[in-house]
């Protein structure tokens, strides 16, 4: 079993959701990233109404996180509801539980406003660690039990895979249209399949082939660098262990190291990737003209030179049609114009190719001068003492193209259509132009390789003559002639050495293809191609995820559990750190959970079924996605809390799923950003049957309940008319920070990212619009007479209305906080916060406020009295009860907490000084209208008020619209 859940799982059997003949209430809690923050504003609008906790709270993904926190805030303070304390009255008691949920909750904000930064700062490595090549080694403290250090060993390891992995990338040198001409040649491949005629179809899988094999051999020297990544899942699939570095290792490192690893790297694999590119054009070109040119030397002492004359005449006539058709600009396509272009600055790109850094320019003349002893001999010296493998390896490919040639003309033959329409002229015409093409490319190689053969030579042989220039120089011996570099006899030296190692090379180089070929069959036998991209993120430690979970448990531990590693004894802790003793610590023991009053603390972690047992009960539920089944549902009542936030969050590619127990678990939006289906899964088994209807509050970030999802619904406002002293007085210096939010009309979706952001809103739009209205379908077809129904099938059905919570235009704090500073973050979190609250009371207090019948804005501290004395009214007669002002708040200000009401307003205007706070990282001017206020619009479909938590029972169904 895994750890992430309880082995007693029997003690820990959860209550029925809801009471007798009253109504479930239930939150929902969507995901989206920091956009759902704005659901820690319906906390803040429970601790503003005192509202009851509700029975049932789930949600998905980052939702999830809201939902624990919900439950954290309002069962805060429960020791002093459980406990007697005696000499403190009863409005006593109630004014430490809410100065405990304030104090709850201000925790918690401030560790969100300061999540976007910490969490973000563990994940990624700076820049120490990745010009380093080594991520910061953990440091083993006392205070770490062995589950949290291996846990920070495998976040170290993964941070090192990231670190690789990001310098792979930085030394990828091709540009951006390399990369298009890439993808152009992919595309054509992909396109070739679409051809009808057999012939035509390989035809053009030929021409894609040999043209990316082209653009690949211009870019030898920037595929080198990534040959090693590339190819080493093929023959390792494990990781290696990264050692992590002290701070001094990082900071006061010997750079000479690194870049002598670097240059010999690289000259290594440009050595291989010369060799590669070259072998293969060989076999593919220079076996054939071998073949061919034994042939033409055999039949020459029967024919002599009327065949030779034939063949010359051939192989330059290619070259000439091919030449003038690139320069017929009437009838030859702009495409094989544009090729003669290509071919003039074939040479300048390969050329450009050898510049490598350090000592690969001298190891890459080591495989062009084995090109060239294969291919400048081959074509330009055809004799009859050439090497006996040579010719029957050049006899073989040409009796394979012969093959292949009558291959293609029996398939022309079959389809004579095809011929006829595209013409057997421009057919010859055409390919004539490719074969020349290739040769031209072949004999520019061949004479470019030659040149560096001999450039090589003479630099070598300057180098030693200098050398013994010297030599002589120290020696008191006769100097050599400087004459003699230059010398006719010098011109021999070289033409003898280099005649003299051109067969070695040549034998260095079919070794090393005949070992690359032997590599490849190893792979293919072994089946090492299979499953490539999980064998290459493998080798950076990256096959689950691209981040290591262990940052957000921490912030999980941080927030939910602080016991989730054991209570720790921070005696021992100082002792053994002052000793020295760098051992991990064992868990301490700790008193088991009772009723009493004693301080307690948990033998085991805290688990999701906690809140259950804890008042006031609160049902939590983690939506997750089980990748078994593909279902949507929660995680066990026996999970942790941190274990089951972190199945919750985990966004595939970003984070590895998450085990609990023998399942696995990702995050839930990859089936439904919806969580009404995972709130259905909760109560399905666990709702009072006695109950009888649910009332679901589904709180989101986008306005799903809106007809079209617009912009913001407030009307054009100008900031000159609302006669703003400070805007005429420093007019010139103002600029809008959104124009958008300055037009009548919303702004057009032009960029890609742009429509595709739109796209996924839309897609959501869709997606909760259909569950919520299958619901209710679902609901107006059952009776009325019970939340709970048995199909014939024995499943039970639950109905259950839904009550939307959302803001008036979508939220983008995803987008805002990744651009904005330190200061501007807070501050946009605490708005959301604040929009959230808006929208919470809007919809929980709405029906408290019959009298509001036309759409108007009313004061959110008057609207929350009248809720509370009506609700007092309903309780117990005694409204000076629930009038009470919340801890943390301020009577010049909202009826919250002033750091939320502050940022509370029905609209917002950012007004920045362009030449003094634009690049400053300081927060833009903000201009609010209509703060601290709601928005009340007729409802036809209203829930019931939310009820205070201090009553008793529940209001009669009769009063519910539902």
């Amino acid at each position: 079993m895994s750890d992430s859940a309880v082995p007693n799982a029997k003690d820990l059997e959860q209550p029925k959701i809801g009471r007798d003949d009253c109504a479930v209430r239930a939150l929902t809690f969507a995901g989206g990233g920091f956009d759902t923050v704005m659901q820690m504003g319906v906390i803040h609008a429970l601790l503003v109404i005192r509202g009851r906790a509700p029975d049932a709270v789930v949600g998905v993904s980052a939702g999830a996180v809201n939902a624990a926190a919900l439950a954290e805030v309002l069962q805060a303070g429960e020791e002093f509801e459980r406990c007697d304390r005696p000499g403190f009255t009863t409005e006593e008691l109630h004014r430490r539980v809410l100065e405990a949920r304030v104090a709850r909750f201000r925790l918690i904000m401030d560790e969100y406003k300061r999540a976007p930064r910490d969490v973000v700062d563990a994940l990624l490595p700076d820049a120490f660690q990745v010009e380093a090549r080594r991520p910061l080694e953990p440091i083993d403290h006392p205070v770490h039990d062995q589950r949290e250090r291996d846990a920070r060993r495998e976040a170290m390891e993964s941070r090192a895979g990231l670190i690789n992995l990001y310098n792979a990338l930085l030394k990828v040198r091709v540009r951006f249209s390399t990369l298009t001409l890439a993808i152009r040649r992919w595309l054509g491949l992909k396109a070739a399949a679409d051809v009808r005629s057999p012939v035509g179809r390989w035809l053009s899988v030929a021409s894609e082939l040999a043209w990316s094999w082209i653009h690949i051999g211009r870019n030898l020297g920037r595929i080198a660098p990534s040959l090693h990544p590339l190819l080493e899942p093929l023959f390792k699939a494990k990781a290696r262990r990264s050692r992590g570095a002290t701070a001094a290792g990082l900071i006061f490192r010997w750079r000479i190291w690194t870049w002598l690893k670097q240059s010999f790297s690289h000259a290594v694999l440009t050595v291989l990737v010369v060799v590669m590119w070259g072998a293969i054009s060989f076999l593919v070109l220079g076996l054939p003209l071998i073949g061919l040119g034994y042939v033409a030397t055999s039949l020459s002492d029967h024919y002599g030179s009327v065949l030779r004359s034939v063949f010359i005449f051939i192989i330059y006539g290619l070259v000439v049609l091919t030449v003038l058709a690139f320069l017929d600009r009437k009838t030859t396509p702009p495409a094989f114009r544009r090729l003669a272009g290509k071919l003039i600055s074939f040479v300048s790109h390969a050329l450009r190719s050898l510049k490598v850094p350090g000592l690969s320019a001298a190891a890459a003349v080591v495989p062009l001068v084995a090109w060239a002893a294969l291919s400048f001999r081959i074509l330009w010296q055809w004799r009859a003492e050439s090497e006996s493998v040579l010719e029957t390896a050049g006899i073989t490919a040409l009796v394979v193209y012969g093959v292949l040639l009558a291959t293609v003309l029996v398939f022309l033959y079959r389809d004579r259509a095809w011929f006829s329409r595209s013409g057997s002229w421009i057919f010859a015409k055409y390919s004539a132009m490719s074969v020349g093409t290739l040769l031209i490319l072949f004999l520019l190689w061949s004479l470019m390789a030659w040149m560096v053969v001999i450039a090589a030579t003479v630099l070598a042989w300057t180098f030693v003559s200098a050398i013994d220039w010297i030599v002589s120089a120290a020696r008191a011996r006769p100097i050599p002639d400087v004459r003699t570099i230059v010398d006719p006899e010098f011109t021999k030296n070289v033409w003898a050495f280099t005649k003299g190692i051109l067969p070695y090379l040549a034998n260095v180089l079919w070794l090393l293809a005949l070992s690359v070929a032997a590599a490849g069959l190893w792979v293919f036998l072994r089946g090492r191609h299979r499953g490539y991209v999980r064998n290459l993120l493998a080798g950076y430690d990256l096959a689950g995820g691209l981040f290591h979970p262990h940052a957000l448990r921490q912030f999980f531990v941080a927030l939910f559990d602080r016991e989730y590693y054991g209570a720790v004894n921070m005696d021992d802790v100082v002792e053994r750190t002052l000793g020295d003793d760098r051992s991990p610590r064992d868990n301490a023991s700790s008193v088991v959970l009772s009723d009493d009053c004693t301080p307690w603390a948990r033998k085991r972690p805290k688990v999701v079924g906690d809140y259950a047992r804890t008042k006031p009960p609160i049902h939590v539920g983690l939506g997750v996605a089980d990748v078994e089944s593909g279902q949507l549902e929660v995680v066990p009542n026996e999970t942790k809390v941190v274990d089951g936030l972190l199945a919750a969050v985990a966004v595939t590619p970003l984070f590895p799923p998450q085990r609990i127990g023998e399942r696995l678990f990702i995050d839930g939006t990859n089936i439904a950003n919806e969580p009404t289906r995972s709130l259905l899964w909760l109560l399905r088994d666990r709702v009072n049957e006695d109950s009888k209807v649910v009332h679901i509050y589904s709180v989101a970030s986008l306005p799903f309940s809106h007809p079209l999802l617009g912009e913001e619904r407030e009307p054009y406002l100008n900031l000159r008319e609302a006669g703003l002293p400070l805007f005429r007085h420093f007019s010139r210096y103002f600029q809008y920070f959104s124009h958008s939010s300055l037009r009548k009309e919303p702004e057009p979706y032009l960029t890609l990212v742009d429509v595709t952001l739109r796209a996924q809103r839309l897609r959501r739009l869709r997606d909760a619009a259909l569950e919520r209205r299958l619901t209710q379908v679902v609901t107006r077809a059952m009776p009325s007479d019970g939340a709970v129904h048995l199909g014939k099938s024995k499943r039970k059905y639950v109905r259950a209305w839904v009550t939307p919570i959302e803001t008036d235009a979508p939220i983008v704090l995803n987008q805002r906080l990744m651009l904005a500073p330190e200061k501007e973050r807070r501050i946009l979190i605490s708005e959301t916060v604040a929009d959230g609250c808006r929208a919470a009371l809007e919809a929980m207090i709405r029906p408290s406020l019959g009298g509001k019948t036309e759409q108007g804005v009313l004061k959110c501290r008057l609207a929350v009295e009248e809720h509370l004395e009506k609700r007092g009214r309903v309780a117990n007669g005694n409204p000076d009860l629930y009038v009470e002002e919340l801890p943390g708040s301020s009577t010049d200000s909202g009826p919250g907490l002033r750091e939320i009401c502050d940022r509370c307003a029905i609209l917002r205007r950012r007004v920045a000084i362009a030449p003094f706070t634009q690049f400053s990282g300081k927060p833009a001017l903000r201009h609010q209208y209509h703060s601290q206020s709601l928005v009340v619009t007729p409802w036809e479909n209203m829930g019931p008020a939310w009820p205070h938590e201090r009553e008793e029972g529940c209001e009669p169904l009769s009063d519910d619209p539902h």
